[in-house]
């Protein structure tokens, strides 16, 4: 236990020789003032191992480095005197991530960072991501962990850190992430900025998603300040790529607006496309 960080209760060993026969080793937790017997092995021998159980919590003795007296006395009344220095830690650290939040969207390779605090020090910072086994992050104060996300599927996950400090005190934190390495976008759209329409037309267009069609979980159309509708329909041409359209009635509306265009996939990643047009359904005047 020499030199060493120490928590709650432990114990103390050690041994202990005397060529006329030991009689008891005890502690001081009080530079010397008063001592408590520790157990001796082997009474009256000339070698003994020695042990004390010392509770750091009742009473409490206060974070922070101690110095412990062992005062060993042989059958004669001689004495010896050694001491042990030690640190005492009963409090947790604290662990904070400052670089993402819970529900972040991430890909390609990330680096998470954040802070963790401790009066007597932080030892290490460990971090898991998912199914992947937990890792050391470089630093301690300040943290840090890079990750590449591809060697997960896109998907929800948990990110786990811990903060260590040199008496095996811990304190931990978790947010959510979801991985997504290939956000889906809208390719082509059949209108441009400065196009005018009247009635009921037909906005149509292709949508990419590079993870594939099936990872589309829906395109939505907003006019003005609408509300987001679903598409009539979209359809697959190929592995990544489909048609989708949408009936626009602007019956009753003119003037300028904005075309929305939204595409979501499976993992929540989304893209939109907007374009503003001229909505005419005013006849001309003579």
């Amino acid at each position: 236990t020499l030199g060493s960080y120490q928590k709650q209760t432990f114990l103390v060993t050690g041994e202990a020789t005397d060529d006329s026969g030991l009689d008891k080793v005890e502690i001081s937790l009080d530079g010397g003032l008063t001592y408590k017997e520790a157990t001796l092995a082997n009474k009256y021998a000339l070698y003994s191992t020695w042990r004390y159980s010392l509770n750091t919590l009742s009473p409490v003795i206060p974070d922070g480095a101690i110095t412990l007296y062992v005062r060993v006395k042989d059958r004669t009344g001689l004495m010896g005197i050694a001491s042990i220095p030690i640190t005492i830690d009963n409090t947790n650290p604290t662990i904070n991530v400052t670089s993402h939040s819970n529900g972040d969207m991430i890909s390609k390779i990330v680096n998470f960072e954040g802070t963790a605090s401790e009066s007597i020090g932080v030892d290490k910072i460990q971090i898991k991501i998912g199914p992947l086994p937990l890792q050391n992050a470089n630093g301690k104060k300040s943290w840090s962990y890079d990750f590449d996300s591809t060697q997960l599927p896109n998907g929800f996950y948990e990110v786990y850190v811990k903060a260590t400090d040199y008496a095996g005190n811990y304190s931990e934190n978790s947010f959510n992430i979801v991985i997504d390495q290939n956000f889906p976008v809208i390719n082509t759209i059949n209108v441009d900025n400065g196009d005018i329409k009247k009635e009921i037309w037909a906005l149509t267009g292709t949508a990419i998603d590079q993870d594939g069609t099936n990872d589309i979980q829906k395109i939505e159309v907003k006019v003005g300040n609408e509300n987001y509708v679903n598409v009539d329909s979209f359809t697959p041409i190929d592995a990544t790529t489909v048609n989708w359209s949408k009936d626009i009635d602007t019956t009753g509306k003119n003037g300028e607006f904005t075309i929305y265009v939204k595409i979501t996939d499976i993992v929540g990643g989304y893209s939109v496309i907007s374009k503003n047009i001229i909505f005419d359904n005013t006849p001309p005047s003579i």
